[in-house]
Parts: C-alpha cells; structure tokens; sequence
C-alpha cells in the first residue's frame, strides 16, 4: 500500500500524526498539571481543617481570628504556610455558633479559592461535629428576642 502513495501524501501523513501527537501530549501535560494543582490545594485543606479543628477544641469552640491565630497548630512553615493562604480562604470573622448548622455543601468557613479534589468531607464533617458539641442548636441565643 505504501508504494502507492507518493512522498509527499507520506509527508502529509507523518506530519498529522506527529501534530496529533504532540496534542495529544500537551493535554496530557495539562490535565497532569491540573491534577497536581488539586492535589496541592487538598493538601492545603486538610492543613487547614486540622489547624482550626485544634483550635476550636483548645478554644473551647471559639472561631480563630487570623491566620496568626493558627499559625502554632500548623505542621508546615515558610513556603506550604504560604502557599496555603493563597489556596484557601478562611473567613476569620464568622460565628461558630452559625458555623456549626451549616452542613459540608454550605460551609462558609473555610473555602477552597480554585480547583480542589473534593476528598476532604470526611474532616470537614469532623469540625462541624466539634463546632456542633459547643455550640448546640438548643443552647444557641435567639435573636429575635
């Protein structure tokens, strides 16, 4: 079949597929480093969530109110600290007492600011819980009243 086709439709073939190729490892390439920006700010969650549910715990359900507030409960210093404020967003000014009849949808506590893996319910799930214990629904004031 191949003696049928003159070198220029083989150049035209080969160029197609080397162009298809080459596509086809640029997506690759892409979706890999999506992945891992993913992975990054799961990671950064979880620091997160274990930070402030120590926190909540050691503070008697108290909410903390800057990131110099967490800072001791992290593992991680210098360049993960700081990559990890540019990944997630903590609202420093919330009620706990709110916080604790928000479910893991409606969370506004702490937020992913990009792409996420999302794998991190089960800890959320846990600071809920804990923000629960201190602040029950039945002892929660009234406002109106």
């Amino acid at each position: 079949m191949w003696r049928f086709l003159s070198k220029y439709w083989v150049g035209i073939l080969a160029a197609t597929i080397a162009v298809a190729l080459l596509v086809a490892i640029g997506i690759a390439v892409k979706a890999a480093l999506f992945a891992l920006d993913c992975e990054h700010s799961l990671h950064a969650m979880h620091n997160v969530l274990t930070a402030c549910r120590a926190y909540v715990e050691e503070h008697e359900g108290n909410w903390p109110k800057s990131w110099d507030e967490l800072q001791p409960l992290y593992t991680y210093e210098g360049d993960v600290a700081a990559e990890t404020k540019e990944r997630i967003a903590v609202d420093f000014g919330a009620d706990p007492a709110e916080l604790a009849t928000q479910s893991i949808e409606s969370f506004t506590g702490i937020r992913p600011k990009g792409p996420i893996f999302e794998a991190y319910d089960g800890r959320l799930q846990e600071l809920i819980d804990l923000l629960k214990k201190y602040h029950p629904p039945d002892h929660r004031r009234d406002d109106d009243g």
